[in-house]
This record gives structure tokens, C-alpha cells and sequence, in this order.
């Protein structure tokens, strides 16, 4: 598996090495701040230390029921996942099984939507990080995102699904440019879309003592670049502060959107 760097391309390197037998813990904190003049906050997390399950959404700006949206998908996502991993089936494809539940929050979100006319048009971002012993799954849909920080350097596990991004690679614009393009947060698929019909793909990591996992919505991502995550992520001591940190700085570098992340530290128990 092929790690991305941060335009969402393969790195090259690869960050999936032979399944380690070592007892680790992860230690977690989540923080969600709503954005300066908005009425209500349209993100939602999910952090379940005992499941190891862990959800970042981002409803919609500028549609009816963004929160809403954002909430369904955060409780679809959990239940399924929670019943997934409380299921003896030891043959089960936990890869399928994370896409199908991202098929299916999109069905709930598309179902209300459609009871509810004041609802129409409302979708959210996602992205989820599901721990199975050390190995850590992840996928998303939207621009929501998941990173790596493990020896120094920050590694993104998951690709925008934004109509920058699919001109970034198309070779029209340049990831720099596409960071100041008034288009950036246009998204090209979101649950809550008629056109997902798949679950997105499921990238897959070993965990290390000393890796540090986080996701976040582009309240965050729009504001800190990827070296300014990378220094915060390798400067916290607890992922408490780095979560704390990582909102007041974007929003002390002027994100007047919802900001919200997760962060997990991997240490041996």
C-alpha cells in the first residue's frame, strides 16, 4: 500500500509494513469550534476510545441541514462499524465492510432528505479511522482528511474529492494554486450524492509507538498547510493539546469556517 503525500498523490513510499505484534495504546482527544458569525456548527466527530473508531464530518455550507447531514453521517458510520466490530465473524472483509457503511449513511442521507423537503440538497463530508489490533483503516468522502505523522514527517492518507483536486490531477493547476482557487472547497462527491454508488477505498496502516493520527475538516486544512501541521502534530506533547492547537491556529489565522479534528497518540501500553 502506497502511502500519499500531500496533493494527494502516491508518495512512493511505502508506509504498510508487515503486520508487528506489539501492545499499544492509543490516547485520543477530539475538538470541534464553530465558525465565527455561523448560527450552528455543521461539523460532527465521533471518538470511541473503547471501539477504536474514530469520524470526522463536515456538512455542507450554504445548503439546508449541513448539521443535520454532518450528524447523520457521524451516527450511520459509528453503528454500523460498532456492530461490525462486535460481530464474531473472523472471516469477515473489514474493507468491505467500512465501503459498504459509507454506502449506507449515503442511502440515510439521501433518504431524509427526500421525506424532507426542507432538506433537499444536504450532504456532509466523512472521514473514519477503524482500528482492528494495530492495524488502522481509513477512508473518506469529501475533503475531509486523515494524516500520518510518524519520524518527523507527515504523511496524508486520504485524496480530496474536489474539483481542485481533479484539475490538480489533470495537470491544470498546480496543488499551490489550487489552495488559492476560489473553487478549492468545491466538492465533486460527498455522502449525501446520488453519484456515490461504491464506498470509497480503504487505506491501510501498521501502527508504531511514536505515530500520531489525525483528522480534520477543512476548517483546518484551508488554513495550516501541510508543514504547519506537521511541526504542531511533532511540537505536542498530549494530542489534547494538539487538537486544542491545531483549531486556535487556524482560526488565529483567520478560518471563519467550523474547525474540527481528531487526534490519536500510539503508545505502548
Amino acid at each position: 500500500m502506497l502511502a500519499t503525500d500531500g496533493n494527494g498523490k502516491q508518495s512512493g513510499r511505502s508506509l504498510h509494513r508487515a503486520s508487528i505484534s506489539l501492545d499499544l495504546r492509543l490516547r485520543t482527544a477530539g475538538v470541534s469550534n464553530r465558525g465565527t458569525g455561523r448560527s450552528v456548527n455543521q461539523d460532527a466527530y465521533w471518538l470511541d476510545p473503547a471501539q477504536q473508531t474514530f469520524i470526522v464530518a463536515d456538512g455542507i455550507g450554504g445548503h439546508p441541514g449541513g448539521d443535520r447531514a454532518s450528524q447523520l453521517a457521524v451516527r450511520s458510520l459509528s453503528n454500523h462499524i460498532s456492530w461490525v466490530l462486535q460481530s464474531r465473524d473472523r472471516d469477515r472483509d473489514l474493507v468491505a465492510l467500512i465501503r459498504h457503511a459509507f454506502v449506507q449513511a449515503n442511502a440515510k442521507i439521501l433518504a431524509v432528505a427526500e421525506a424532507n423537503s426542507g432538506l433537499s440538497g444536504m450532504g456532509t463530508t466523512a472521514v473514519m479511522a477503524v482500528r482492528e489490533k494495530n492495524r488502522v483503516h481509513i477512508a473518506g468522502v469529501g475533503d475531509s482528511r486523515a494524516y500520518l505523522f510518524r519520524d518527523g514527517q507527515l504523511t496524508r492518507y486520504t485524496v480530496d474529492d474536489s474539483i481542485c483536486q481533479l484539475m490538480v490531477d489533470a495537470g491544470f493547476i498546480s496543488s499551490q494554486a489550487a489552495r488559492l482557487s476560489p473553487w478549492r472547497n468545491m466538492l465533486a462527491l460527498c455522502l449525501g450524492d446520488t453519484k456515490l454508488k461504491t464506498g470509497p477505498e480503504v487505506r491501510q496502516l501498521d501502527l508504531l509507538p511514536g505515530d500520531r493520527l489525525m483528522l480534520l475538516t477543512d476548517g483546518i486544512s484551508d488554513c495550516l498547510d501541510d508543514s504547519h501541521l506537521e511541526q504542531l502534530l511533532g511540537d505536542s506533547e498530549t494530542p489534547k493539546r494538539a487538537a486544542e492547537d491545531l483549531v486556535g491556529q487556524a482560526v488565529a489565522a483567520g478560518s471563519e469556517d467550523d474547525a474540527t479534528c481528531i487526534v490519536a497518540f500510539a503508545d505502548h501500553a
